[in-house]
């Protein structure tokens, strides 16, 4: 039978790269079934109490079905079979035997194009060129929340009334990856902000601040509001707040949460390049550039052209 089998891992920005990758090999290789393994999302479940599963999604227009599978695997089968995957990945004839393709690249990999049904896809695909393709083939693809915190309900119908400006900063783990994805400085985000702020349609906006570190993130709320106050920016809008989500709250409520703003300042994270992405056209989506510290600044196909870009600051 014609099965694409997705294996959905890492962080919940990978997963929904990896997720429409998925979709788009079912579409290019004429699959019956694309089946989406979320076996790998328990680390991710385990570190932030996270992950693709907590949306629901619908897929309208596609000519195949699609499956959901996962098992149980303790964490130490799960790095033994990181090491096979590693070492067969290396080799075409041995990842053709096993059915199997496991990308090398991070950003948009042409080989996907090239693979036959059934197949076991694995990789990150952190390029906008899969969900183009997919609305360009009329394939609508939509998120909700499963099971949505009061919090959310309420916090999402403010944002839909109030439009805000909304900033993603980066941090949590990507201390530990300072050398090579790089940490931005509060000076990226406000420098961006004036920017975005120099255009008159964004003049009464709140901004909100959304981060996985509220320490950081206060710092850079109180940097934003003593430069609205001593600057001669035309912002005669409300209040600059940190998002505080509660503890029964998701990232996926998060990042829907975000997708909500009229203007969205990314860190170079896959999370906030989601946001940006489900909120569609009509919202200003500004990214840094290079936007990473290392990897040559950037994934192959990565940033949409319509997407602005405001150059970076590293700490």
């Amino acid at each position: 039978m014609k099965i694409i089998t997705t294996n959905l891992d890492r962080g919940l920005g990978n997963q929904l790269f990896t997720f429409h990758a998925g979709l788009y090999l079912g579409l290019k290789a004429n699959s019956k079934v694309v089946n989406f393994d979320l076996t790998g999302i328990q680390t991710e479940k385990l570190l932030r109490n996270s992950a693709i599963d907590d949306f629901e999604i619908s897929v309208q227009g596609a000519a195949f079905d699609i499956e959901w599978s996962q098992k149980f695997k303790t964490p130490n089968r799960i790095l033994f079979e990181r090491i096979i995957h590693k070492f067969f990945k290396k080799y075409t004839i041995t990842r053709k035997l096993m059915r199997q393709f496991r990308s090398i690249t991070y950003g948009f990999d042409s080989q996907l194009e090239t693979l036959e049904a059934p197949v076991q896809i694995w990789g990150n695909y952190q390029s906008w060129r899969y969900p183009s393709a997919l609305a360009e083939a009329s394939i609508e693809i939509s998120f909700r929340v499963k099971n949505p915190t009061p919090w959310y309900l309420e916090l999402s119908q403010e944002a839909k009334v109030v439009r805000p400006i909304a900033i993603h900063m980066r941090r949590g783990d990507y201390v530990n990856y300072a050398s090579d994805l790089g940490l931005l400085s509060d000076e990226y985000y406000l420098g961006a902000l004036i920017h975005i702020l120099k255009k008159n349609e964004f003049e009464n906006n709140e901004i909100w601040i959304f981060s996985d570190s509220l320490g950081p993130a206060n710092v850079l709320a109180a940097k934003v509001q003593l430069h609205l106050e001593t600057s001669s920016l035309p912002f005669v809008g409300g209040r600059v707040k940190v998002i505080s989500p509660p503890l029964d709250s998701t990232s996926a409520e998060n990042l829907l949460l975000l997708s909500n703003a009229s203007a969205i300042i990314t860190s170079n994270s896959s999370w906030s390049w989601w946001a940006g992405w489900i909120a569609g056209g009509e919202t200003h989506v500004l990214v840094p550039e290079p936007y990473y510290k290392a990897f040559g600044g950037e994934f192959i196909d990565h940033i949409p052209d319509h997407w602005q870009r405001y150059p970076s600051e590293f700490l």
